[in-house]
């Protein structure tokens, strides 16, 4: 491709920590599946390419995948301090949990206040992540759900809001987050408070 091989851009796809695992194709005039693959593709189709390769491909690929759990009830596999998610965005759950699990959290997830308060209570996190506009039950009347259990009064809470109105962070603090975050968060940010807040060990 101009300006940049391709090669390049499928290295860098596969170090990035939200892109490295989404399936990449090579196309390519030169046949050189043992390349792509070294590189991390999951196939190679040396030019000129058919309808018919391209849809046998995707008809094995779509047999072939495995059918993705609910994340409420999924938690990673990570070794790390355990953060529970509250959000009910697939696309921010995607990109936050994902990058985390990277980190090594062990990542666990709710999609509304409602999960929030009965996993919190199962799971003990050692750190939580609250949305605050969600359906069934908000973030801010799920953060105070959860500091009326004495044992979760020193459980460091998140609050994030795509919201940044002025009185927001005066809000989540006095409904009982420990920080606020507001939205699009940054996932290096977002990192070095979770460090910040959890004890080293």
């Amino acid at each position: 491709m101009p300006g940049e091989s391709g090669w390049v851009v499928l290295s860098n796809l596969k170090e990035h920590p939200i892109a490295c695992d989404i399936p990449v194709v090579v196309t390519s005039v030169m046949d050189e599946p043992q390349k792509s693959r070294s590189l991390g593709a999951v196939a190679h189709f040396t030019k000129p390419i058919t309808r018919a390769m391209l849809s046998e491909f995707f008809q094995r690929s779509v047999a072939q995948k495995p059918q993705r759990a609910s994340p409420a009830s999924s938690p990673s596999g990570g070794v790390g301090p355990r953060v529970l998610l509250v959000e009910d965005n697939e696309a921010n759950v995607q990109t936050l949990g994902h990058y985390l699990e990277k980190k090594g959290y062990a990542m666990h997830y709710a999609m509304n206040g409602l999960e929030a308060v009965k996993l919190a209570r199962e799971l003990r996190p050692e750190a939580i992540l609250m949305d605050i506009q969600m359906p069934v039950m908000d973030g801010l009347t799920a953060i105070r759900e959860i500091r009326t259990d004495a044992t979760m009064m020193s459980v460091p809470i998140v609050a994030l809001t795509a919201l940044a109105m002025p009185g927001d962070r005066e809000r989540c603090l006095t409904a009982g987050a420990t920080e606020y975050l507001s939205k699009p968060v940054k996932l290096k940010e977002l990192v070095a408070l979770l460090e910040k807040l959890l004890p080293k060990n």
